[in-house]
């Protein structure tokens, strides 16, 4: 019943970036910025951005990923001083519970290219509370849901002092040092760990799962704000020596019910103690006192309940850290990126510890007030200052320029970039990718122009689904500093989501929805190509780019004047029309996007009727209506069709989803139809030559059409028709048209019908006069599989609902997808062999997070039952995300059975795997 594994890609979601703060031109492109990414840290050359992907290292200690998840990386750090390289990793083994375990490399990076390993720790089976980081207690059962390790930051020693790496768990810090025990021999060694949000000695008892353990009214608990986990923290010195960690706090509450805002509180990691008691408590006294700056502060007492637009508006969801150790200015700051209603607070944090209270009654926490910068703040007390950067939104992430600390930061809202210089925003820009996912990390590099006294600073910042690079945020000449926003920017670069793959011969080919990445077929491996991505930017160097969501193939296309035919490949983007890749016959790598755009005549033709008044006009620069966006895209050799023809068409269909004023919502499926022209001079080109629209529609509950997926079928009779699935159910259109001798007059496509669902169609196959497709469900229990019969004059049998089938039923027992109702794609593959005049398919569904192969028709007793599908094997994905689609391709390269045909599966990180099927 499981189908093999042929080969699998491992990257995936990207968790950190780490890499040089200071590098010569020189040497940039020797130089590396690593990624913590799926299962692999990953290099990027510092000169290009390109993966280096012959160094990606995957990480082993627990012995391998012979279960269904693997070890990850999730953090990275850099030492500049020291050039050492330190990756935290995670491994997850299924089990009741999950059982989670993490190591700690140290490696030396002198030579980017080859680390060299210093040491490695392990941190197995983690209690549930303080008994200590590495230990084999019977209750550590309970330590997955309540602290987990999620991060690291770097702290280089001075001198012969080792270096320090303090890790965050969702309930502590823990500091760590890499010593040398053996004049060249290191080790990882815990010193300590700060851990006021447990209570000593409270384990699993009643209380466990009845109340709440972490928000007693406890002298021992920080309480004041409800502070229930730490999501980010950071590290710098204070002027009289301490070394302290500065946490992101998320407050507790009740959830959505009582969302209190996130904070900053301070932490001493006890340099003095040799970091073997870290504490949060400010009070060196019998009284326990804790340092807090709480961005709702004069929104309302504490405690205060909030609107969820409240607690957005007066969130801290970023800081950076920076230290001025002489001066008029001297001390200790942090810049923390906050919601529109706070925007950045500039939190002077020097001298915080310690903090004793002055009588014989314990006092309050101290809060961090607002309040004027003063040059020297009084001992006890913090001041803030306020800079607006932009009113409108939320401030995400912030980046100080270490060279001009006090005075310059670079911070990205949801969809913009602003760089703040002396006292304003100098430059900013729009449309920035940070709102594609969470923020993860971010460093600033400072790179020699080759010019004595020049430099520029390059801003790179890792997000959940990409990494960005900024080129020249600003430079620094001679001392005086002017500031460049964007300029050499890499936009859009690094590993992102994926829709689709497609495969020519030994190459794969991803959309990363902003260009194409190719990997190619090295000693029975994919590997991703060095120099082989291309940005969907048209024109070129323009900065405008294009999202890149679906994918398909064009095959030899034939070309004037006797050039050779050429490979295309070609992705639907969110605006619309298409995007095409011409893949270069030597190096195989995608040339520079072309834009495919429909006639913009369109609405002088017939098909207005259908579309209203619907002007389409799109251009990259203006899209017009910004109701309008892609969904799919297939290309189509009619010939496999009709075989007396010999026209290729593109097709992509598109969603409308809006209200135009006095004539009603407008939520439509609309067709563009495109012909290959191969006697267009010079090149050869696709022209739009029709267009067809759905009627207006909406479900039950009022909600608009939204496409997934076109499967273009041939009826036994010969008739061809185009199947669209979407967020209301399937759509139907009579295609005979293509059926033209000479692809410039064929024949207007036309709409037939649409099948209401419950909840949508998400994965659609078409057999003979089957139709077979997933009814998506709200949760595992209500997806179906059904099974209609169709026909080229009557469209999909309503009536006659052959076959359904519970898509829980249909997956190995014990299976949990997550997203049950969700099979992104369907493809069809042909078999040999027929039984009762039915000739055999198999029918493969990416349904997260599992492959499923059905055969059709299905045999009872030696007898076709072709109403029905058998299944007969799945795969399941070692990742937890989307199944994106499923290919059916013949790989030339690899050593296989002969015959044998695998399924190329495409999952939402850039990542795919091949699966060979069950006969």
């Amino acid at each position: 019943m499981l189908l093999p594994t042929a080969d699998e890609s491992d990257d995936g979601e990207t968790w950190d970036i780490a890499g040089p703060a200071q590098t010569a031109s020189s040497n940039l492109a020797n130089e590396r910025v690593w990624l913590a990414n799926g299962r692999k840290r990953l290099p990027l050359r510092a000169s290009n951005r390109d993966r280096m992907e012959a160094e990606a290292r995957e990480f082993t200690e627990f012995g391998g990923h012979t279960d269904l998840r693997y070890e990850r990386p999730i953090a990275v750090e850099y030492g500049q001083s020291r050039k050492r390289l330190y990756t935290l990793t995670e491994d997850i083994v299924d089990g009741a519970p999950q059982t989670h375990r993490w190591c700690l490399y140290a490696e030396d990076v002198s030579v980017p290219s080859n680390p060299v390993l210093l040491a490695v720790r392990r941190f197995v089976d983690v209690c549930p509370y303080p008994v200590g980081l590495d230990c084999d207690h019977p209750n550590s059962k309970h330590w997955p849901p309540f602290d987990l390790i999620q991060d690291i930051k770097l702290w280089e020693g001075i001198g012969s002092e080792p270096d320090l790496i303090v890790a965050r768990t969702r309930k502590r810090l823990v500091t760590i040092q890499l010593v040398d025990v053996a004049g060249g021999t290191f080790a990882l060694q815990v010193r300590g760990q700060a851990k006021e949000l447990f209570k000593e000695g409270r384990g699993p008892d009643a209380s466990w799962n009845t109340g709440s353990p972490w928000f007693k009214d406890d002298a021992n608990f920080i309480n004041a704000y409800k502070i229930a986990f730490l999501i980010d923290f950071a590290v710098e010195q204070d002027l009289n020596g301490r070394l302290m960690a500065y946490a992101l706090a998320e407050a507790g509450g009740y959830g959505s019910s009582r969302p209190l805002s996130q904070m900053v509180i301070a932490c001493d990691l006890d340099k003095a103690g040799g970091y073997e008691n870290p504490t949060f408590d400010a009070d060196p006294g019998p009284c326990i006192r804790y340092v807090v700056f709480n961005p709702l502060q004069d929104v309302g007492p504490v405690g205060t309940n909030l609107s969820a637009e409240e607690k957005e508006a007066h969130s801290a969801y970023h800081m950076d850290a920076y230290h001025v150790p002489s001066g008029a200015n001297a001390g200790t700051f942090l810049y923390v990126a906050c919601g529109s209603g706070k925007q950045v607070q500039r939190v002077n944090v020097t001298n915080l510890f310690p903090q004793a209270s002055s009588g014989a009654t314990c006092e309050p926490s101290i809060i961090i007030s607002p309040g004027p910068v003063q040059s020297v703040p009084p001992a006890s007390t913090g001041l803030t200052q306020r800079i607006n950067i932009e009113l409108t939104n939320n401030i995400r992430h912030i980046m100080v320029d270490p060279d001009a600390p006090g005075t310059r930061f670079v911070a990205l809202a949801q969809d913009n970039t602003h760089i703040w210089d002396n006292g304003s925003v100098v430059a900013s820009s729009t449309a920035e990718p940070s709102s594609l996912g969470p923020n993860r990390d971010s460093f600033i590099m400072k790179v020699s122009t080759g010019v004595e006294g020049v430099f520029a600073k390059h801003a790179w910042l890792a997000l959940s689904n990409q990494v960005d690079h900024i080129g020249k945020v600003f430079n620094v000449s001679n001392g005086v500093n002017s500031v460049q926003l964007l300029q050499d920017r890499g936009q859009y670069f690094g590993i992102n989501t994926s829709d689709g793959a497609v495969a020519i011969g030994n190459h794969v080919y991803l959309p990363n929805f902003a260009g194409v990445a190719r990997y190619e077929l090295v000693g029975g491996k994919f590997l991703y190509a060095e120099d082989s991505y291309k940005p969907c930017e048209v024109p070129p160097n323009s900065g405008l780019v294009g999202l890149t969501e679906h994918v398909d193939r064009g095959l030899q296309l034939p070309r004037p004047n006797n050039l050779p035919p050429e490979d295309q490949i070609y992705t639907a983007p969110a605006i619309g029309a298409e995007y095409m890749f011409r893949i270069d016959s030597n190096s195989r790598d995608p040339l520079n996007a072309e834009w495919i755009s429909p006639s913009n005549n369109i609405v002088n033709t017939a098909v207005s009727q259908a579309l209203g008044n619907w002007t389409y006009n799109c251009q990259i620069e203006n899209c017009g209506n910004p109701g309008v966006y892609g969904n799919d895209n297939v290309y189509v050799d009619i010939s496999e069709y009709a075989p007396n023809f010999t026209n290729r068409y593109l097709i992509n269909d598109m969603t409308r989803d809006d209200a135009t004023p006095g004539t009603g919502p407008y939520h439509q499926i609309v067709l563009n139809v495109f012909w290959w022209n191969a006697s267009f001079p010079n090149t050869g080109r696709w022209e739009h030559k029709a267009s067809v629209a759905s009627p207006p529609i909406l479900n039950a509950a009022g909600l608009p059409v939204g496409g997934q997926s076109i499967t273009i079928a041939k009826h036994p009779s010969g008739k061809l028709a185009a199947f669209v699935g979407h967020s209301q159910g399937v759509m139907v259109f009579d295609m005979e048209g293509l059926k033209a001798s000479d692809g410039i007059t064929i024949g207007q496509p036309v709409y037939k019908q649409n099948i209401a669902t419950t909840s949508g169609v998400s994965g659609l196959a078409v057999v003979e006069d089957r139709v077979f497709f997933v009814e998506n469900g709200v949760n595992a229990d209500n997806a179906q599989m059904k099974g209609y019969t169709w026909n080229p004059d009557n469209s999909i049998n309503v009536v006659n609902n052959v076959w359904t089938m519970a898509l829980l039923d249909a997956l190995p027992i014990g299976a949990t997808p997550r997203h049950p109702g969700q099979a992104r794609r369907a493809r069809v593959r042909n078999l040999p062999g027929s039984i009762g005049g039915f000739p055999y398919r198999h029918i493969y569904f990416a349904q997260d997070p599992y492959l499923i192969q059905w055969k059709w028709p299905k045999v009872v007793n030696g007898t076709a039952n072709p109403f029905e599908l058998d299944l007969t094997g799945y795969w399941r994905s070692d990742y937890d995300f989307f199944m994106q689609d499923c290919r059916i391709h013949d790989f030339p390269g690899l050593s296989k059975p002969q015959g044998m045909t695998y399924v190329l599966v495409a999952r939402e990180f850039e990542a795919f795997a091949l699966v060979g099927p069950i006969e």
